[in-house]
């Protein structure tokens, strides 16, 4: 199956003299040992840039999505979806700090640094569960390399990390729960499911400079990923010269959204100087 591969994968790959990825796991010892070159960091680090402008509109448009789907009644499948973003995100945030993720028969994390190589990290256990598959190994990167920094790691909902509280959250209702609760309101401040309201709920979330929605169990579904949707757009900015949105990606993002919430749709996307 041919599909758009991640240009930071491609890119290592063709470093070391792979030409093709179905031969990649015999390049294994070649890629532990491999340090990174300045003409390496040159490469790879602007094919990460270009990953993470893609990333960040996966993730906008998941987000975006979910919330015309919350306005219009339907809440259940959005907490997948917000989960899926918030996801989308914590790569861009990585990336944005001068690194990238790669995989060879593991998940590695790359720092652009000159001799650097790659470091495995979907491996051990965090919190008594084995660290194994995109999703686990990226929020170990998060706590491992940001947790000090990361306001989001700042504060806990129902005693769990931010980041893990929205990954259960995704399983309780995709797997758990063995039934989707439409019409009623089980995951969200009720505001979100009225669509002339949800617009508003969601202006206050991005607002609020404390930002304590975000780890209040009533609303953090929906103003963790678009508090962190800002904030990775700020941390993209001092490494992308230009907006990583076309205007046509921009289209579809209001488009999906239905309308509730254009407000915060222009803030985040149409303040051109500042990304």
């Amino acid at each position: 199956m041919n599909f758009d591969r991640y240009r930071l994968q491609a890119g290592l790959e063709s470093i070391l003299g792979c030409g093709d990825v179905a031969q990649w796991s015999g390049f294994k010892t070649a890629f532990i040992n491999h340090q990174l070159t300045p003409q390496d960091i040159q490469l790879l680090s602007e094919a990460a840039n270009f990953d993470a402008a893609d990333t960040y509109y996966k993730g906008l448009l998941t987000l975006s999505d979910a919330i015309g789907a919350i306005g219009s009644g339907f809440q259940s499948w959005a907490v997948i979806k917000l989960y899926y973003s918030v996801f989308y995100f914590l790569r861009c945030y990585i990336y944005s700090h001068n690194k990238g993720i790669v995989k060879n028969n593991g998940i590695f994390l790359l720092d652009f640094v000159q001799g650097a190589g790659p470091v495995k990290y979907d491996k051990g256990r965090r919190n008594g569960v084995d660290v194994k598959g995109d999703h686990k190994t990226v929020i170990k990167i998060m706590v491992d390399l940001f947790g000090g920094a990361d306001f989001f790691q700042s504060n806990q909902i129902d005693g769990k990390l931010t980041y893990d509280w929205m990954m259960d959250m995704r399983e309780v209702v995709n797997y758990r729960e063995r039934v989707f609760h439409e019409p009623n309101c089980e995951y969200f401040d009720a505001r979100a499911l009225d669509n002339s309201r949800i617009g508003g709920l969601i202006a206050e979330y991005c607002t609020d400079e404390n930002k304590i929605h975000c780890f209040q169990e009533d609303h953090a579904l929906l103003a963790l990923p678009c508090n962190l949707a800002i904030e990775v757009k700020n941390k993209m900015s001092a490494i992308l010269e230009e907006h990583p949105l076309s205007e046509s990606q921009i289209g579809v993002l209001k488009s999906i959204s239905k309308g509730y919430a254009n407000n915060y749709l222009e803030y985040l996307f149409d303040q051109r100087a500042q990304i």
